[in-house]
């Protein structure tokens, strides 16, 4: 009996075969092929014996199959569990993952299906920032067609589904707003949620809410707008419609307490992106 460096286990030999040299050579391409694989791989051969002497000061693992020598650089066996380990790792730390992080990560990291598959915050900032543009430009419009030009275009970038074309990133501040608060509300419910994730996902759920029903409100008032016929009653309704989307960017101070906080009927985009910041740098994710 000998002791393998290779597995760590001392090796039995199983019954010897008679070869000719033709087998002995293919014997020996078969066993630099399994060592030179990874250290788990080189085992005994079926109706062969194999045993690994000590290793000599050439950095060498001697094998020995059928009573013939076949050397084995170790540095080529190290590299090779090596790679393993590593590959290993990785794998670990990816299902190691908590399924709160990962709800954290769908709302300010990656999202599949929104533009460019940024995360859901990104993609409403994305269309609330052009909802902003164009309610503007509606207030600051000189006529009734101006107004309702330009509320359309908020309205597309609110809902992409309301019209065909339109300057909006074509995903939706509802829906991405929604989607922020359904993924880390699902991240603060885990059962692997820390204190810090259960507290801020609560302080960001209640902001994409507000900016959801917000959302919501401005469609209903595009759409009086679409059909107004009196200029001073569309401007009205534009003016409305520039103070909700503001309300959705910054956030509001609806209680007059002279601070916006995230609460409901308050907090908007920036206090969201507020507390989902305080949230991953508790969780170290950033």
């Amino acid at each position: 009996m000998a002791y393998s460096p290779v597995r760590g286990e001392d090796i039995v030999p199983g019954p010897s075969l008679a070869c000719g040299p033709a087998q002995r050579q293919a014997a020996r391409r078969d066993v630099r092929g399994r060592a030179a694989a990874l250290p788990h791989l080189v085992q005994p051969g079926k109706d062969a014996y194999f045993f690994a002497r000590e290793r000599p000061a050439d950095n060498t693992v001697t094998l020995d199959t059928n009573g013939e020598n076949n050397m084995v650089n170790a540095r080529q066996l190290t590299a090779a569990a090596l790679a393993a380990v590593l590959v290993a790792a990785a794998a670990q730390t990816a299902s190691a993952q908590s399924a709160a992080h990962r709800h954290i990560g769908h709302v300010g990291d990656m999202f599949n299906g929104t533009p460019d598959n940024v995360g859901l915050l990104a993609a409403a900032q994305a269309e609330a920032e052009v909802a902003a543009q164009h309610a503007g430009l509606a207030a600051g419009s000189g006529d009734l067609a101006g107004i309702q030009r330009h509320i359309v275009h908020v309205l597309h970038a609110i809902d992409p589904s309301t019209s065909e074309r339109g300057p909006g990133r074509g995903y939706g501040l509802v829906r991405a707003a929604n989607g922020c608060a359904q993924h880390i509300g699902m991240a603060g419910g885990s059962d692997d949620a820390s204190d810090a994730v259960r507290t801020h996902s609560n302080h960001v759920g209640t902001a994409c809410q507000n900016v959801a029903t917000w959302g919501e409100g401005i469609a209903e008032k595009a759409a009086e707008v679409a059909g107004a016929t009196d200029m001073a009653a569309a401007m009205a309704l534009a003016e409305e419609i520039a103070a909700m989307v503001d309300a959705i960017v910054n956030g509001t101070d609806a209680d007059g307490d002279g601070r916006v906080s995230w609460g409901e009927g308050e907090g908007g985009l920036a206090q969201a992106a507020t507390h989902l910041g305080l949230m991953k740098r508790a969780e170290g994710l950033g």
